[in-house]
């Protein structure tokens, strides 16, 4: 990230030198400049753009957490006994999710989707739930309750779009 800063600090004095009481439409090298600086000013939103897995120490191993690009955690881990395998399950999150489809078990005679997949439940307070599977059935993630349907239709889009590209950051 400092690499990032830098580099955007030195585009944008370069620019602002070459602005001072010139006519800045007449240079070649303006719009070379400005290409560079709109280039990184781009990536630079993308990266800003991107979800996080963030890796915790628990008491009894290590778990993960998805936050969204504004902070909020939109789907959990189980705990694992090691990094390595914790990475594994961050791995399978960002493969399976893009792929996944919603098994919606609120309605009555949902339809049974193959794995891997959201499984879209209620849970015993009445708050709609998400947990998604790999495709070997296992659970890799689960998410927050939610107090409406839309909501955690919302919660799963979020992980699907997040969840691919996101960063790795250990707490």
């Amino acid at each position: 990230r400092f690499r990032f800063f830098f580099f955007y600090l030195l585009c944008d004095a370069r620019l602002r030198s070459k602005l001072q009481g010139k006519n800045i439409f007449s240079s070649l090298e303006f719009f070379r400049d400005t290409d560079i600086f709109l280039g990184f000013y781009k990536r630079k939103q993308e990266v800003l753009r991107m979800g996080k897995f963030v890796i915790k120490k628990t008491n009894t191993g290590v778990k993960f957490d998805l936050k969204a690009t504004n902070g909020q955690v939109i789907a959990s881990s189980q705990v694992y006994k090691s990094d390595a395998t914790c990475k594994s399950g961050i791995a399978s999150v960002q493969k399976n999710a893009p792929l996944a489809e919603i098994e919606d078990q609120t309605v009555e005679n949902y339809a049974t989707i193959k794995n891997p997949k959201f499984e879209m439940y209620a849970d015993k307070a009445g708050e709609f739930r998400f947990r998604l599977k790999a495709t070997n059935g296992q659970i890799i993630a689960t998410g927050e309750g939610y107090k409406t349907h839309a909501n955690c239709v919302k919660g799963i889009e979020s992980v699907k779009k997040n969840a691919p590209d996101a960063t790795i950051a250990e707490e």
